[in-house]
């Protein structure tokens, strides 16, 4: 997790490569669905896996056991559909703003190295300060076993590409994220007793998708 800023940014750089090469061929709006589906397909759509389930369960769960039994079921419901759907909705229609300003697609910077750094090392903000309220899963492997050093990393990479991106504001941004994911940890802990694999998704999916929105509102 130490260089989880580090992936997301490189996923980021390779994301913006792709809008340039679908914008050369493609109209806006299906340049930015390629780049949507590339963006999942790269991804393998995991963490919007957890988003669904996280959905699923806190919407359809009446208590802590009944809550994770059903974000562990495969299946995904209604609540966890919809929610896929509108983060990706959302990120598309931020995309698209930010086409028309000039930042994707029309030249090489984008704030899509930023936008995916920040949301891993949001997750791995999650997992440092969390505990795992199964006793198994593979969450329990790094849940509540991120060393300092290795937080501090990740911590040193991600304010690194935040000012690099957007100087000042970018570690604004970055500085704000944490704190929206904080309170979103501390609903987790009261809710389920911790963060798992699923809320850590959760999380890095709509920070993705609001820190987006932000960007092309403010920029």
């Amino acid at each position: 997790m130490a260089f989880y800023p580090l992936v997301g940014g490189l996923l980021g750089i390779i994301l913006t490569g792709m809008a340039v090469f679908f914008h050369t061929f493609f109209p806006q709006a299906p340049a930015v669905l390629f780049l949507l589906l590339a963006w999942v397909i790269l991804t393998g759509g995991l963490h919007l896996d957890g988003l669904a389930d996280t959905l699923d369960g806190f919407i359809g769960g009446k208590n802590r056991e009944s809550t994770l039994s059903i974000m562990r079921d495969p299946a995904i419901g209604t609540m966890g559909a919809l929610g896929i759907f509108f983060v990706l909705a959302l990120k598309g229609g931020a995309l698209y703003a930010l086409c028309e300003k000039g930042l994707v697609g029309a030249n090489n910077y984008s704030p899509l190295p930023f936008t995916l750094a920040t949301g891993r090392y949001l997750m791995g903000l999650g997992a440092f300060v969390s505990r795992y309220p199964h006793t198994e899963g593979a969450g329990k492997n790094y849940i509540g076993r991120i060393s300092v050093g290795i937080f501090t990393a990740a911590s040193l990479f991600a304010l690194f590409i935040a000012a690099m991106t957007f100087q000042l504001k970018g570690l604004l941004l970055l500085l704000t994220a944490m704190g929206g994911s904080m309170l979103w940890i501390k609903y987790c802990h009261k809710r389920i007793n911790g963060m798992t694999g699923d809320t850590l998704g959760a999380l890095g999916e709509v920070s993705e998708a609001l820190l987006l929105v932000t960007l092309s509102v403010g920029i």
